[in-house]
């Protein structure tokens, strides 16, 4: 910092970032805003201030730097977090026309570069006339519905298909991760392909589209339920489980009021709310202690030495180890009473089966939960707790920690 310029400021309040050290971040971020001049520039720490959580001031810097000489491409990016901001901050109705105009046939360019940036002139010249407007009828017609996101994504959005049959569409296509196989319930009207070739898929359709411009299209209002509120996810049999996990979930704790509960800490995957949106199993620690309740590791992707420690020490029985794809997760969130979780896959998949689930919330959580501070319209079960600081997890677990204790006492369980 001896050279004190704003473009040195900004590299290092994003390696403060980078490095979890978020509030050093925001506060340097702070100081320096209003060196930000050019129209750029306001849209850049605008972007910077959403990805620290610093939605209501990332939405009037961002809105500001759109009264400039941007590009195209700048132009289409800049809207795109403008409306994050303002879902972040519960103006639904704002954030998504903006949101839906850049999911439309006038953005079809500009969309198609930021979904698939490599292949970008192939794919417009694939797509170009098989895109599905928001306002195109489907009725009587195929469409397929391309992979966007991730796996969160892919069980948040699923819930659109139902609303596809219901506009009178033939059928439907929906492309989607092997690890993900069996989890939506069969349709005689719908289809599912992994991996296969995109100009195969558009051969045997009308339309195309993708996960995410289904929001875009059918959720018009911020509440729920406005599609059918019957769960869209299954649990595959018990029986398709490893020997070692249906051991674990029958072998019941010598208390049978018990309550089961899941647990994970930590995201396998990386996406722009990290390194804030998991949190490490120390931390959730405090929780493992609470009598008259039997914990159940979920987490996939293997654990270091320091969580299997704690695992064995606080008698948490390890599921993640041996679960293999999302359909034995179903399975085994079947068998728990509970699942207490950041945003991570497992929490929209316990949401989608109507399991109850407990969502961690990081202060720079993604825009879609809007700002609902305990129920979201997305779940019927469940139920949110947010930081009120980044990085701070102390106030969400002493939430859960309350929460968890009235549950054991309905249980009638002595603690």
């Amino acid at each position: 910092m001896r050279d004190k310029s704003y473009s040195t400021a900004r590299a290092l309040w994003l390696a403060l970032r980078a490095g979890g050290f978020g509030v050093d971040a925001i506060e340097l971020l702070l100081q320096w805003r209003n060196e930000a001049k050019s129209p750029f520039d306001r849209v850049q720490i605008g972007i910077d201030m959403n990805f620290l959580g610093l939605y209501a001031e990332a939405g009037i810097a961002i809105a500001e730097g759109l009264d400039g000489n941007l590009s195209d491409d700048d132009l289409y990016l800049a809207k795109h977090e403008l409306a994050f901001a303002l879902y972040g901050i519960g103006k639904f109705r704002e954030a998504h026309s903006i949101y839906r105009s850049l999911r439309c046939a006038s953005s079809f360019k500009p969309l198609i570069k930021s979904l698939y940036p490599s292949e970008y002139q192939r794919n417009t010249e694939l797509f170009q006339k098989k895109f599905l407007n928001l306002d195109d009828s489907i009725a009587g017609k195929r469409v397929a519905v391309l992979y966007e996101g991730g796996i969160g994504d892919f069980m948040m959005y699923s819930r659109y298909l139902e609303s596809m049959r219901l506009e009178g569409v033939e059928h439907v296509t929906i492309q989607r991760p092997d690890i993900v196989a069996g989890v939506l319930k069969p349709r005689s009207w719908l289809g599912e392909i992994s991996g296969a070739n995109i100009g195969d898929i558009l051969d045997n359709h009308d339309f195309v589209t993708w996960s995410f411009t289904l929001f875009a299209r059918y959720q018009d209002t911020p509440f729920y339920p406005s599609e059918p509120s019957s769960p869209w996810a299954q649990a595959a049999d018990t029986e398709s489980l490893p020997t070692l996990i249906r051991e674990q979930l029958s072998d019941d704790p010598l208390d049978r009021k018990c309550l089961k509960i899941g647990i994970l800490w930590r995201s396998t995957n990386t996406n722009r709310c990290e390194p804030y949106r998991s949190l490490t199993l120390a931390t959730l620690a405090p929780l493992l202690s609470q009598q008259g309740c039997q914990f159940y590791s979920i987490h996939v992707g293997g654990v270091t030495i320091e969580e299997r420690d704690l695992l064995d020490k606080h008698g948490v029985r390890d599921l993640g180890s041996h679960i293999e794809n999302f359909s034995q997760t179903a399975s085994v969130l079947d068998h728990l009473d509970l699942l207490i979780a950041p945003d991570t896959g497992p929490i929209h998949l316990a949401g989608a089966m109507g399991r109850p689930v407990w969502t961690l919330l990081s202060a720079t959580a993604d825009t879609r939960w809007y700002n609902d501070q305990y129920f979201t319209p997305w779940y019927a079960s469940m139920r949110l707790y947010r930081q009120n600081a980044l990085g701070d997890w102390s106030l969400p677990l002493s939430n859960v920690a309350r929460d968890l204790q009235d549950l054991i006492s309905l249980r009638g369980v002595a603690a």
